[in-house]
This record gives structure tokens, sequence and C-alpha cells, in this order.
């Protein structure tokens, strides 16, 4: 299958989806339909994940499949269909269906169309799980601008939860960083603090430190714990603080992570320019390393702390 690269010549990612797990089945992707009429595709409580597959192995899928029944309850689904042991295995079966060794999985959680009032009361609870093709990313780099909008708090949104609703300024913000010809758009918080960017989190580096901003207002990224971990291991240390848009020139380098992105070096936030530089370099050798690994030497590493060749 053609890896699936976002604004390359590609067929439209619904071809690629060539069989999908919906509420409990496989079924071509051209059966896998939701009424238009569907309650999350009006108000916005759609919860979803994106999980990377390497070597044939859904990376950290436990750990995304948490976060994805946590959305689900944070925002007060009536019930839960399956079991967490169940939506990983399905998301396992899905790429083995697809025939994917390397890919991109993505689970799904909504709500049907069995009512239009606000608060879906009667709405039937759905999971769908979709695999595509996907090329590595860890080559690219990212100029960011700053967004105009600022990052919502948690006192006016469930920014903890991986929502539709959370993700529509980050797609207002990338449209206007394309726009200006940056790639990515970088969020701060409404005290104008650094929060993340439209889907990824991230780090800067000084000396043998990485910092980070806090997981007040923005989602504590899975990718982002592992390269807590990958740095603790390769001998740095991590500091969670906030950061100030005037302390950017204090810094030697910057990168992002995210599920999608993976780590990905951040050669300039609006006139700050930063080199690609050793820390950065470590930090994706290891994340490479790590996740050609089996899941159980995966977990041996994050939760055991073994470097193994690291």
């Amino acid at each position: 299958m053609t890896p699936y690269i976002a604004g390359d010549d590609v067929p439209p990612l619904h071809d690629l989806a060539g069989k999908i797990w919906i509420d409990g089945n496989i079924v071509a992707g051209s059966e896998a339909n939701v009424h238009v009429l569907g309650h999350s595709s009006q108000y916005g409580e759609t919860i979803f994940e994106g999980i990377r597959i390497y070597n044939g192995n859904p990376f950290l899928v436990e750990d995304h499949i948490e976060r994805l029944f946590a959305g689900m309850a944070a925002y007060q689904y009536p019930y839960i269909p399956f079991t967490l042991a169940q939506i990983s295995q399905a998301c396992v079966a899905v790429a083995a269906a697809n025939g994917l060794t390397e890919g991109y999985i993505r689970p799904i959680a909504y709500l049907g169309s069995e009512d239009i009032l606000v608060a879906g009361s009667r709405c039937k609870v759905h999971i769908a799980i979709a695999a595509v093709p996907l090329a590595s990313v860890l080559d690219g780099d990212q100029a960011l601008m700053l967004a105009t909008q600022r990052r919502a708090s948690a006192r006016c949104m469930l920014v903890h939860t991986k929502s539709a609703a959370m993700f529509a300024a980050g797609r207002l913000a990338k449209l206007e960083a394309l726009r200006r010809n940056f790639t990515d758009a970088l969020f701060l918080d409404e005290m104008d603090r650094i929060a993340d960017s439209t889907v990824t989190n991230i780090f800067f580096v000084a000396g043998h430190v990485l910092y980070t901003p806090p997981a007040e207002n923005i989602l504590p990224g899975i990718t982002q714990r592992v390269v807590f971990k990958l740095a603790t291991i390769l001998g740095f240390r991590v500091v969670i603080e906030h950061i100030m848009l005037d302390e950017l020139g204090r810094f030697t380098e910057a990168f992002v992570c995210g599920t999608a992105a993976e780590i990905q070096v951040v050669t300039r936030i609006e006139q700050h320019i930063y080199a690609r530089g050793p820390v950065a370099a470590l930090i994706i050798a290891a994340y490479v390393e790590l996740v050609l690994k089996s899941p159980a030497e995966v977990d041996r590493v994050l939760n055991e702390g073994v470097r193994a060749k690291m």
C-alpha cells in the first residue's frame, strides 16, 4: 500500500483504509458508515486516538486505549460497550487485516443518531478502528509561528482529552501557519505562556536539561512520556515548568513530539532560530531503537529503566 503523507499526491484517505473494525466486526471500509445525524458529528464529543505501527506492532497500544476510555468517561458516555483489552486486541487485528507492518491506527468512539438533543441521553455508543499506511517523518523539521488564538484552559474545556472539540482550534491555527509559510503553529495559553503546537508537545534544550510546559492546560502526550523516559536513560534532566516567550533565546535546541509526528526538530519559532543539535539527535536515535523492539522489550525499557543498548 502507498505510504500516506498528507499533502502528497496519494489516494484519498478513505480509499487507503481497506478494512475497518466497527462495533465488534471487521468490514470493508465502504461499509463502515456513520449517519449524517450522528450526535458526535454535531456536538463534537468524538473521542479518538492515533497509534503508530512499527514492525507490525501497534506501539503502546494499551496506553492509547486507556486514554481513549478516559476521554469517553470525561465526556460522560452513557456506557462503554467493550473492554480495554478487547479494543487493544482489535487494533492489532485491524493492522493485520490490512497487511500493515508500518502505519497508523485510528480508533474512534462516537455517539449515534438516536437523539438530536444536546445531552444525547438516548444515543448508542459506537467504536470504530481504521488503519492506514503512514510513512515516518522523523527526518522532518518544524518552523513554528505563534497561533493567533490562545489554548483554552482546563476551566473552559476538557483539555486533557483527545476529543474532536479540542482540535478545531488546531485546524485553524494550522491553516494560518501554512498561509504564512510556516509548517505549524505554537499555542500560548491564556497567561501568554507556551503551551503546545496544533498536534504535538514541545521540548526546549539548554545544556543537559530538557524543558517542557506543564500539562495543566494541554493534552499530556504519550510520546511526550516516552521522551521523558528516554532522556532520563540517556542522562539528561527533564524540567517541567512554565516557559515565557522572552525565554526562547536561552535555549539552544527545540523539538516537538507526537504519535503521528514522531520527534521532529524545531528550526524556527517566529524570529528565533534553532540549529539541529546533539541532544535532539540522541533522543531521536533512542526513539528509533525503542520503537523497533518487541512490545515486551518496549515495556521493559519504559517501565524498568533498562538501558538495553541505548
